[in-house]
């Protein structure tokens, strides 16, 4: 998903090392005078995380497909699908990771019950997805009441994979969405997304899979169908590219979730790891988590939480979540907030590039430059001039700690 490669310098043995005297040519007023790679946080020239696309370029090749390929096209279709390939070999650590906190959360469960031990709240909400998700029906009240579904469907109407319920029990519903695609397609479009009545229903297809998101929260339909991608790739981590279309070129109708078999917990693990951990939202990788402390040294006593991304490192930090956010419904609602903000920061038809957000339990700041990205919880007893004068502060913090809270100077192998 890498867009921009920033030039590398060589070195003298021929490896890759940041420019001299970059440190140097840094700006030490964190204002909003900054430009990207001058910002706290900013990589040296060699630096090796990148940014991801934008949603227009993610989904450009939908509307590409429809039309017939020249030669040229579909030699550069072919390099696309190789690099698909490297880039799902990136996600086969994510799965194994999330592998072994599925096995070690299903062990937990298993001795709390043989010991009629309480459950820690992840693993009760996890026991709950991983046993009752089979007989969960999808036809009761509480099923509707989720507030985001997942559904992976083949281009056929075959279902592959659902968050919530029996993919069995859902095979019509995907036929009427793979329905609404067809029906779309041809009339020589694409559809985007549905909003009706407070959902919003969103569409990826990335042939030969088609994956809908039917979701209620406040999440824009970019940022939901960047997660409809990186299940996408999840999906592809396990099965490579060239042998998922070659299973459905020879046999259109076939059943995915045979060759799924037992990984969807992977799967379920990647979504809930996407509503608690801001590095899928803000597109960056976390050097290191502060701990919660951090904030009585910063000095700012209504500061509670805040997440900042350097966008030339591809880079973000942030302390660990406290009081009050406790509960894990507390902090998804947290990170559903910076969601909010998030979506409204980067709106493609009015991007705001300043937001203060009062609510009755907290107060958000947002503030977005070409360099970095701040968003700020704030207690709901501050004002909006404090609220300033914080985020200074805290800039200047970050400025002065940013050879501990960054990698400045990335390794090169």
């Amino acid at each position: 998903m890498a867009a921009d490669v920033y030039k590398k310098k060589d070195g003298p043995n021929g490896s890759l090392a940041p420019t001299d005297g970059h440190q140097s040519e840094r700006s030490e007023s964190p204002t909003p005078g900054l430009t990207e790679g001058t910002e706290p946080g900013a990589g040296q020239e060699g630096a090796i995380f990148v940014h991801t696309k934008s949603y227009e370029d993610l989904t450009s090749t939908d509307n590409t497909e429809l039309a017939p390929k020249s030669p040229g096209e579909r030699e550069e279709s072919q390099g696309d699908e190789l690099k698909m390939e490297e880039i799902s070999k990136d996600f086969s650590e994510l799965s194994t990771q999330l592998t072994g906190i599925a096995l070690d959360l299903e062990e937990e469960i298993r001795q709390n019950s043989e010991g009629n031990l309480e459950l820690s709240p992840q693993a009760s909400r996890r026991g709950s997805v991983l046993s009752g998700k089979e007989e969960e029906d999808i036809t009761m009240e509480a099923w509707r009441m989720h507030q985001k579904h997942i559904f992976v469907l083949s281009e056929a109407g075959k279902p592959i994979y659902s968050r919530y319920g029996c993919e069995e029990a859902l095979s019509t519903t995907m036929g009427v969405m793979m329905a609404l695609v067809s029906f779309v397609e041809a009339e020589k479009n694409a559809i985007r997304s549905i909003h009706a009545d407070g959902y919003k229903v969103v569409f990826v297809r990335k042939s030969p899979l088609v994956l809908v998101a039917v979701a209620q929260t406040r999440q824009s339909e970019q940022e939901i169908a960047q997660e409809l991608l990186y299940i996408y790739y999840q999906i592809v981590s396990l099965l490579t590219l060239t042998q998922l279309n070659r299973i459905f070129q020879q046999k259109q109708n076939y059943d995915l979730r045979r060759l799924l078999a037992g990984s969807e917990r992977i799967t379920d693990n990647l979504v809930d790891l996407m509503a608690r951990d801001p590095s899928f939202l803000m597109g960056a990788a976390r050097c290191l988590p502060m701990a919660a402390g951090v904030r009585d040294v910063v000095g700012i006593p209504d500061l509670r939480h805040f997440i900042y991304k350097s966008k030339s490192s591809g880079l973000f930090t942030s302390p660990e979540i406290e009081a009050p956010y406790i509960t894990e419904e507390e902090k998804e609602r947290l990170l559903e907030l910076y969601q909010f903000l998030h979506s409204r920061a980067h709106n493609s038809s009015r991007p705001l590039n300043n937001i203060y957000y009062t609510g009755s339990n907290e107060n958000l700041l947002a503030w977005v430059t070409s360099a970095f990205e701040l968003y700020v919880c704030f207690s709901p007893l501050g004002t909006k001039a404090a609220a300033v004068s914080a985020v200074n502060k805290l800039m200047k913090w970050i400025r002065k700690e940013e050879d501990r809270l960054f990698i400045l100077t990335p390794q090169t192998y």
